[in-house]
């Protein structure tokens, strides 16, 4: 099982000696990270963005989260330990076809109701297409087969992303009639 064996490698990792103290220069990529607190722990992450002096930003690539870090937490990856040896257990997927609206307000609602439809429950996933940064995908819920994003568009929280190709013509028009819908029936 994936999920005891990333728990046993940031046990490992923890046991090994850590050397966080290298201020070397940090680059993005693949380090280990240090947590603080009652329970030490090493936790397998990659740079994304250094913010400034002695502060960099993380992606857990085992868990899924981000977190901004002082760069004297991070360590260099021993190479038993790194992706390619152990592939990341974390994988970021965008919804395709939708595109979240820009107010703080609006996008906070859209996360929300997408909570609310899915939390605690395993959904379908299906990539439609990999975009420049991760996969864009349709989920739908198992039970009745519902596309969750197009559940979004039906209740305004959402608008249509356009896509030209023609194996989605089909899908976009889908969409675009929900958010039709959601717009004459003043959803939001």
């Amino acid at each position: 099982d994936s999920t005891i064996r990333t728990k046993e490698l940031s046990k490992e990792l923890g046991i090994k000696l850590w050397k966080g103290t290298d201020q070397g220069r940090r680059r993005p990529g693949p380090h280990s990270v240090q947590s603080v607190g009652a329970v030490s722990a090493v936790y397998r992450a990659k740079i994304e963005k250094i913010e400034g002096p002695g502060r960099v930003q993380v992606f857990y690539v085992d868990y899924g989260n981000r977190e901004s870090v002082p760069a004297s937490r991070l360590g260099t990856l021993p190479g038993d330990y790194s992706l390619q040896a152990f592939p990341a257990q974390a994988h970021e997927y965008a919804f395709a076809f939708i595109q979240v609206p820009d107010d703080e307000e609006a996008r906070s609602e859209a996360v929300d109701c997408l909570v609310r439809d899915v939390q605690n429950s395993q959904c379908l996933l299906n990539v439609e297409y990999r975009g420049n940064t991760c996969e864009h995908v349709t989920l739908l819920l198992p039970e009745s087969r519902e596309d969750v994003g197009l559940g979004l568009m039906r209740e305004g929280m959402v608008i249509v992303e356009k896509r030209k190709e023609k194996r989605f013509t089909k899908l976009v028009a889908d969409y675009q009639k929900a958010q039709d819908g959601a717009k004459a029936s003043r959803v939001r």
